[in-house]
């Protein structure tokens, strides 16, 4: 088992790795833009938040062009990150919107550095499935919320396994066996039988300039949501969910997006909406919750 501290390193590296390309996560340039409609899904759910959040913040703030846009459209945010690198991007950000650059700070989110009961709304996009100790997390967040406060978080959705036909599909198989108690032995022969049936040395690379899953997390117990496991993860830390947004939709399965790429890069941007649509529970591999202190 890898120490939390060592781990967090090795996080941190991966983003100062792909620091220089970050940004086509939100503006393509080849790459599928699926920050970018994780930040309008973000944008449309504090908007029709009531009364409207008067201080918002951002934890894992990146490259802080979420807060920059928040801050533009007339909210109170202030935010933080680990990484020096990203920072670094966030500050040139917050000079190109005209914006104060000591709004964003470095700082660790198992201590986040701010007094109790601080802000209406805590924004955590693309942070809380690279990590572990989420009892941790959460509880930070209650801290630094006031009472009835919302969070606003991204996560990766494990529903999405079903349909990749890929190495996640087995192991989410895997997980599901393990928890319902079958023979290790059993697990291991189903699992090498599956791996035959979806041919996985047959798997191309997706079409992806950064991977989350390129982060090694073995050795690190994360938590894994989705649709279906979510609402009662939160209640057990003091939560009530309020609302499920799915993005970056993958109309075809991953395995075939390079043999169609036009599809999936066209296509796929066509179904991304800032509604509930049903399809995404399946089709989008990352969803984003809004939850409310409780």
């Amino acid at each position: 088992m890898k120490s939390t501290a060592d781990y967090i390193q090795h996080v941190k590296k991966y983003y100062s790795d792909n620091s220089s390309k970050y940004h086509s996560c939100y503006d393509g340039e080849g790459d599928y833009p699926a920050n970018a409609f994780r930040l309008e899904i973000a944008r449309h759910l504090i908007k029709q938040i009531s009364p409207r959040p008067l201080r918002v913040l951002d934890v894992g703030c990146g490259d802080a062009r979420v807060l920059a846009e928040l801050v533009k459209d007339g909210f109170d945010c202030v935010g933080f990150d680990n990484n020096e690198l990203m920072l670094e991007l966030g500050a040139k950000v917050l000079e190109e919107y005209d914006i104060d650059a000591g709004r964003i700070q470095n700082a660790s989110i198992y201590e986040i550095p701010f007094p109790d009961s601080s802000f209406d709304v805590v924004l955590c996009l693309g942070v809380v499935s690279n990590l572990p100790n989420h009892d941790d997390i959460f509880s930070e967040f209650k801290r630094v919320l006031k009472p009835g406060g919302r969070v606003i978080a991204s996560f990766t959705n494990q529903l999405f396994d079903i349909f990749t036909f890929n190495q996640y599909t087995i192991d989410l198989c895997v997980d599901l066996m393990k928890e319902s108690n079958v023979p290790a032995e059993i697990v291991g022969d189903i699992s090498q039988k599956l791996g035959g049936l979806v041919k996985l040395n047959e798997v191309p690379t997706p079409f992806k300039a950064m991977f989350d899953t390129d982060i090694n997390k073995s050795g690190v117990e994360i938590e894994k949501y989705s649709q279906l496991n979510i609402e009662e993860k939160l209640r057990g830390r003091g939560f009530k969910l309020e609302e499920i947004r799915h993005y970056h939709y993958h109309p075809i399965q991953p395995r075939f997006e390079r043999q169609y790429l036009d599809l999936f890069m066209n296509h796929a941007q066509s179904l991304e909406t800032v509604n509930y649509d049903w399809k995404g529970a399946l089709l989008c591999s990352a969803l984003v919750a809004q939850f409310q202190a409780v």
